[in-house]
């Protein structure tokens, strides 16, 4: 998760930059405060670590012990706040509802896996740093959402009978970010933001099949989506 929340403090150093002048010379800050909507499309990347124990430890065969799942996907989000502003300081509560489409699959001698992330809510304080028209900000907060994931491994290539470890249901955890706002006028800003979350874990149990044992999976994920988009300020 800290590889992930430095990548997005370079993005808000890099679109701080991005705005002609705002670092070199201080004008009179925009007034963000109030409440606001907004939608964002974004990217999603990330990793779904599952961890197998083995009842028997003389069954784990040829099936590893962690398997690492790259998540890939594409977001869409809905949100909500309201800003308290004093001079050039903003701070203010804002929640989202985020609509994924992000999996990720992979396999290897005697295992295939899959991880899938469908929706994740979050609520989040945002507090930040007004220079001009531009509001460079940091958030936290909790996310929760619906996720997936499934394993299958095999003791030998002859286990005809091993079973799936499958789990879905809701995952939840802290969420953390850093983005930027830019107000086109009164009413219109655009923003740009990257949020790491770490999601709680999922757990399944399956079996290698013959000459194999039962086993318990358990699925935990990390992502950081990108996103950008609009915000009216109401």
């Amino acid at each position: 998760m800290r590889t992930l929340l430095l990548s997005a403090t370079s993005l808000a150093t890099t679109l701080l930059f991005l705005v002609p002048g705002v670092v070199l010379a201080q004008t009179v800050p925009h007034d963000f405060s109030g409440p606001y909507l907004g939608a964002s499309l974004g990217a999603l990347t990330g990793t779904g670590t599952i961890d197998l124990s083995f009842d028997n430890p003389g069954d784990k065969k040829a099936s590893p012990a962690r398997v690492e799942v790259p998540i890939l996907g594409a977001s869409g989000t809905v949100s909500g706040g309201y800003n308290f502003q004093l001079n050039s300081f903003v701070y203010g509560i804002e929640a989202d509802g985020t609509l994924l489409y992000a999996r990720g699959s992979t396999s290897g001698l005697g295992y295939t896996a899959n991880e899938r992330l469908q929706g994740l809510l979050s609520l989040r304080g945002r507090l930040g740093l007004v220079n001009g028209p531009l509001l460079v900000y940091a958030t936290a907060g909790v996310a929760g959402g619906n996720g997936s994931f499934d394993i299958r491994t095999q003791a030998t290539q002859l286990s005809t009978d091993a079973t799936t470890a499958s789990s879905a249901g809701i995952v939840y955890g802290p969420t953390a970010g850093i983005g930027a706002e830019y107000a086109l006028n009164d009413k219109v800003s655009l923003t740009a933001e990257g949020v790491v979350t770490s999601l709680s874990p999922l757990t399944a149990t399956g079996d290698n099949g013959k000459s194999g044992g039962p086993y318990t999976a358990t699925s935990r994920t990390n992502d950081f989506n990108v996103r950008g988009g609009i915000k009216f300020h109401l």
